[in-house]
């Protein structure tokens, strides 16, 4: 890719000054290049006349003088410095951007409470399932939220606090007291009742955020999770008291060891997890739905993808499917026989009710455009690579079931195979959902093996003489078809073993 599709954010926060380097693919993906902070604490300089003080001002310079020996050696389209909430509140900004502007090579954009809070939506809704619910986002010196209906932004609010103005006022002691505790608490609760809109009761809450991706991490490391990756991870808000409790008996120096939280972040990570914990008790959420895209992504999102790739996609996991289709070079007209085929043969399946569950025709679907992709790696062992590639890449819009899922059914090789790859997670099914899984996946299997020579052959599919025990299986084709034959006759015992029936194979040339 040419050095001339790489675009560069600088993200100015309260408690981190942050440099990504990006590259847009076709699908309108952002890819990161580099990913470099400086913890720097700007909020800590905000005087009580509400000036950013002279070493402030050096922390900012320096900072953004590290970075620009970076961006300097990108051929870039484009830089973009973005200042919130710690320079939004700052009397002196003026004088901050004229002293950034004369010494530096950017040019800082001072975003409003709205755009932080619509960019932090934004990267919510390009990223995750979320239809209806609530996005937060702590930062170091403010707090974004906002509500969304049908994936709209319907109302935002910007609360003036944040992680590190919290812990200045509420947190004096380094193990927080009982009392410290409970008066940060009222006072979040008084300001969530100041805003009418947060008065949606049962609604999933997304966190965007340093602070929601600690308690993520904190958390899957507590629940000993068996999957890689934040992104798109979700646990009952109810939980997070539980962590909050455990924080709250350690000393710093013992937090900085907790696994999962970053020792930048262990000074201010209880003030901002309360904050968290509040507001889904205030909501009663069900659950906390972390989103590792915020508002750099947004900002980047609504500024670079103006051709607006939803309307070329219709949804965001085909969005991500087709980019991996592209990625891994995958034949796109094979794969759309595939689908056809595993459809037929799912939908007969259906009809005579030996399929029960319909609610994964979307990951069939997706699945058989995946269908063994680890043969870009491989072929010897082209199950575990498909697997182990699907389970670990973040594909947006897909929650982490759906993910093994979806691995799952595009690598299935055998039954022991699948059941090797599904042990680690097969608490999160019940026992009807991993057969139906199975079934599904030797269906796929089965179809791949019906476009043996790539000459779409099969016209249609009939189930006939279906008993207790035994089936057959009618197959059309509209040429020859030797090899779909031997290859099919000699698969077909995966789908005989995931029905427990013996099945009948007749192919039959259609006149």
């Amino acid at each position: 890719m040419s050095r001339k599709s790489y675009y560069a954010v600088i993200d100015m926060g309260s408690n981190t000054i942050r440099l990504v380097i990006y590259k847009l693919n076709s699908f309108g993906e952002l890819q990161e290049e580099q990913n470099l902070k400086v913890t720097a604490r700007l909020r800590s300089y905000l005087e009580e006349d509400l000036t950013i003080n002279p070493e402030g001002l050096n922390v900012i310079l320096t900072t953004l003088q590290h970075f620009q020996t970076v961006t300097r050696s990108y051929d870039l389209k484009r830089v973009n410095l973005i200042a919130t909430a710690a320079v939004r509140q700052a009397k002196n900004r003026s004088t901050i951007m004229r002293l950034i502007e004369n010494e530096t090579d950017f040019k800082v954009n001072i975003l409003s409470e709205k755009e932080e809070a619509y960019y932090g939506y934004l990267s919510v809704i390009q990223s995750t399932n979320l239809q209806d619910g609530y996005t937060i986002d702590i930062g170091g010196g403010s707090t974004e939220i906002t509500y969304l209906e049908d994936r709209q932004m319907k109302s935002y609010h910007s609360f003036p606090f944040g992680a590190l103005t919290l812990q200045k006022e509420f947190i004096h002691s380094e193990k927080p007291t009982t009392k410290e505790i409970g008066k940060l608490r009222n006072f979040l609760n008084e300001q969530f009742k100041t805003i009418p809109w947060i008065n949606k009761r049962g609604l999933r809450v997304a966190g965007i955020g340093g602070s929601a991706r600690n308690l993520s991490l904190m958390h899957q490391k507590k629940y000993h999770y068996p999957l890689s990756g934040i992104h798109h991870y979700e646990f009952p808000a109810e939980q997070i008291e539980g962590m909050i409790a455990q924080l709250n008996t350690l000393s710093l120096s013992q937090r900085k060891k907790v696994e999962g939280l970053s020792k930048e972040r262990a000074d201010i990570i209880i003030p901002a997890v309360q904050a968290i914990e509040t507001f889904t008790s205030f909501v009663q959420a069900p659950s906390f739905l972390m989103c590792r895209k915020g508002l750099r992504e947004g900002f980047m999102y609504e500024t670079l993808i103006t051709n607006k790739v939803t309307d070329r996609f219709p949804n965001i996991i085909e969005r991500n499917v087709e980019s991996l289709v592209s990625k891994y070079n995958i034949n796109t007209v094979k794969v759309d026989v595939n689908k056809r085929i595993a459809f037929l043969l799912s939908s007969e399946l259906q009809r005579a009710g030996l399929l029960l569950n319909s609610d994964y025709e979307n990951l069939l679907a997706q699945a058989a455009k995946l269908n063994y992709l680890g043969d870009h790696i491989e072929s010897e062992s082209v199950s575990q690579h498909t697997f182990y590639i699907l389970s670990n890449t973040a594909l947006n819009g897909l929650n982490h079931k759906d993910r093994i899922i979806l691995a799952l059914l595009a690598s299935f090789k055998n039954r022991s195979t699948y059941q090797e790859f599904s042990a680690p997670y097969t608490s999160w099914f019940n026992g009807d959902e991993l057969d139906q899984i199975e079934i599904l996946g030797a269906v796929l299997k089965l179809s791949y093996f019906l476009n043996t020579t790539n000459r779409d052959v099969v016209h249609q599919i009939s189930l006939t003489d279906v008993n207790s025990d035994r089936f057959t299986l009618e197959i059309y084709c509209t040429k020859s078809f030797l090899f779909e034959k031997e290859k099919c006759e000699k698969h077909i015992k995966h789908l005989e073993r995931a029905l427990s029936m013996n099945i009948s194979l007749e192919f039959l040339l259609k006149s």
